[in-house]
């Protein structure tokens, strides 16, 4: 058989129009070696061509490049048309990592990871492929190993993405109540992020000041703190601590020394602000001593006024009082010793020597003993006594 450049068979001599349809390829969106072919009316279209895409499997020729009839070699030419390929991409795996920002410095733990498959070609949007993380926030994501942030990628094969959250934040609150003059560690920080806290006493006129608590204004987020300096760990919202401490007024002590004496009132206590009255409690001391009164001065001969019994006391301070003492006397006695020489009845140069004691008040036995000697070679006489 033979055909014309017109379609049409020619038989012998003669002629005999056949009909023939040109069919064309398309390959939407791949290669084909195989831009058309002609194929005689009623015949089928025999071995049709294989395209090729990147990425992608072929699925068949039909007869719209969306949808369409699927047409194969064993299709009968009905009439001139275009084929297009179908195709159907290739599956990869898309690795997911989620990581949470870390509680104690600026990096990023991993917290979960996930897969899923995904068509080549497609574009995945990275932000929706986020989860629920427990107190994250999705910030940002990047693809593979780059640090380069990333909205989207285009998938051509297996691809990993990298999903990053920030840490939650919320405001801690630290207040002084009274008797606080400074405290530290407030602001804004992250969940379970470590506090140092600490708080510093301050003074009150006339009072001691003595650290109380931490007082918590949400004890669901964070109980109440006993340390005064401590670490705590941020809970997952705003909460306030106040640092309170207690005042009690001032105290001194009065201490009334004997000074050589015994018993006497028993130590005082004196309050800031109020008055204390002395003690009309005296101390004792042997018979030949009477108590005068006190003094500040252990020394003292005489008393002080102001600490008189039932005097008042008003100052703010500590203070000792020392008992004051007289010594009772009953006299004095004179003690002369002498010795001397002479001649005849007149006696002669005689050397006398004088010394005074005190007599107590109680009764005193004293002792004396004389003695005297006479020899002389010269008529004289000489005696001493003691």
């Amino acid at each position: 058989k033979a055909i014309d450049k017109a379609g049409n068979e020619k038989v012998g001599t003669g002629s005999v129009t056949v009909t023939g349809y040109t069919i064309t390829f398309n390959a939407n969106g791949g290669t084909v070696t195989t831009a058309n072919k002609t194929v005689i009316k009623d015949t089928k279209y025999g071995t049709l061509p294989n395209p090729t895409r990147t990425g992608y499997k072929f699925d068949g020729w039909y007869t719209a490049a969306s949808g369409g009839a699927k047409e194969t070699d064993q299709t009968t030419a009905t009439a001139s048309k275009t084929l297009y390929a179908h195709w159907t991409a290739n599956t990869h795996t898309l690795t997911i990592n989620h990581y949470l920002e870390n509680a104690n410095d600026a990096g990023y733990t991993l917290k979960s990871t996930s897969t899923e498959n995904v068509s080549y070609d497609s574009t995945v949007t990275l932000s929706s492929k986020t989860t629920s993380i427990t107190y994250g926030k999705y910030s940002y994501g990047t693809v593979g190993t780059s640090a380069t942030h990333s909205t989207s990628t285009t998938i051509k094969g297996d691809t990993t993405i990298n999903l990053y959250y920030t840490r939650d934040r919320y405001t801690l609150t630290l207040t002084k109540g009274e008797g606080i003059s400074n405290v530290s560690g407030d602001g804004e920080h992250k969940v379970e992020e470590t506090v140092n806290i600490s708080a510093t006493l301050g003074s009150i006129e006339g009072y001691d000041i003595s650290w109380s608590k931490w007082t918590s204004g949400n004890a669901t987020l964070l109980k109440d703190i006993q340390q005064q300096t401590t670490i705590i760990t941020m809970p997952a919202g705003n909460v306030t601590l106040q640092a309170t401490a207690t005042k009690q007024l001032k105290t001194y002590t009065i201490t009334y020394n004997p000074n050589g004496g015994t018993g006497g009132p028993a130590n005082g206590t004196k309050t800031y602000g109020q008055s204390y009255t002395i003690s009309d409690v005296k101390p004792t001391r042997t018979e030949d001593f009477e108590f005068l009164g006190w003094s500040k001065n252990s020394q003292a001969t005489s008393p002080d006024n102001n600490y008189a019994p039932g005097a008042t006391y008003s100052t703010n301070e500590n203070l000792t009082l020392y008992a004051v003492w007289k010594q009772l006397y009953a006299g004095t006695i004179t003690f002369s010793s002498g010795y001397g020489f002479g001649t005849g009845s007149g006696g002669g140069n005689i050397a006398t020597r004088t010394s005074t004691a005190v007599l107590p008040k109680r009764n005193l036995i004293i002792s004396m003993s004389c003695s005297a000697t006479a020899a002389s070679n010269d008529g004289g006489q000489r005696s001493w006594f003691k």
